[in-house]
């Protein structure tokens, strides 16, 4: 992309001719003399901006803040119009198409701790002993009802641990 200066209308190419478009540029943009300077972003609420397919009303968006834009840009202090810039189109299409209500945020559940973890194994292959049980046996084998006992233990035991 061909990137035009503002004083005389003409891109930078078009200024040095001989030289490629990063090193004609670079002068204008050059951050070497004074370090970055921090970014302050405004406090704003999401924007209820209308679909992307009504071509319309992107079009009198377009048209309105192109007008509003070209008032702006005529100053001398680009920090400041730029900043005048972001609160222009912000305070239009917050009128315009109103804001939305953040979501509250909801915690997530930590990571299960170690005892939750040691129960939830032993939990899944006492399961197991009780399948083996069932198929050697029956459902009605003394070793079956004893498993099944100790998988209840460790099913009230795990959901315990769980509330803490």
């Amino acid at each position: 992309a061909v990137v035009s200066t503002q004083s005389t209308g003409k891109s930078c190419q078009d200024l040095n001719h001989s030289a490629t478009m990063t090193e004609a540029c670079s002068a204008s943009f050059s951050t070497k003399d004074k370090p970055p300077e921090k970014i302050e972003l405004m406090d704003t609420k999401k924007l209820s901006l209308p679909q992307a397919n009504k071509t319309s009303e992107w079009k009198t968006i377009d048209e309105d803040l192109s007008l509003a834009v070209r008032n702006i840009v005529k100053g001398k202090d680009p920090e400041k119009e730029l900043k005048t810039m972001e609160l222009t189109v912000y305070e239009y299409l917050a009128d315009f198409y109103g804001q939305e209500e953040r979501k509250p945020y909801k915690k997530k559940p930590g990571k299960e701790g170690p005892v939750t973890k040691t129960l939830r194994r032993r939990k899944k292959d006492t399961a197991q002993e009780f399948r083996e049980a069932v198929r050697e046996g029956g459902v009605t084998s003394s070793e079956a009802k004893l498993v099944k006992e100790q998988y209840w233990k460790l099913v009230r035991h795990h959901n315990k641990s769980k509330q803490k």
